[in-house]
């Protein structure tokens, strides 16, 4: 995403991801030839996040962004920024605090886009044309 956001829309991304992230041959040969580069953060995503980094982004986005998720749509509305999210993974051991507005326990992958649902109501959503977990929520 960062890759085509800096060479073919020209605009700055940051890559935020604490295990780090290596760009595949073919892009970083392209990036190179561009003169273009990616910030790369190797850092946690959460409530604690860089309000500054924050107030200068215009969009915050999450391909498959594990416990970042709900930080990333909280810290977006909080901070009024559009988003968009490719929800992967629930952790339901991990964020226990997580209920329906019907107080059902979010457990599993469909109960979890319900519950970002619930809790964006002004949400949109779309499909990336790839197979497995596809459903991109977003505010725009």
């Amino acid at each position: 995403m960062s890759f085509y956001l800096t060479t073919v829309y020209d605009l700055e991304s940051i890559i935020i991801d604490a295990r780090g992230v290596t760009l595949p041959k073919k892009y970083a040969k392209q990036m190179k030839a561009s003169n273009k580069s990616i910030e790369e953060m190797r850092i946690y995503f959460d409530e604690n996040f860089d309000k500054d980094l924050i107030s200068r982004s215009s969009l915050i986005i999450g391909m498959h962004p594990d416990e970042a998720t709900d930080y990333i749509i909280d810290i977006a509305a909080k901070n009024n920024k559009k988003f968009a999210v490719v929800p992967f993974c629930v952790f339901p051991k991990i964020f226990t605090g997580r209920f329906l507005k019907n107080g059902e326990f979010v457990s599993d992958y469909p109960k979890y886009i319900k519950f970002i649902q619930e809790k964006v109501p002004e949400h949109k959503v779309h499909f990336l044309e790839i197979v497995g977990r596809n459903k991109i929520i977003y505010v725009d």
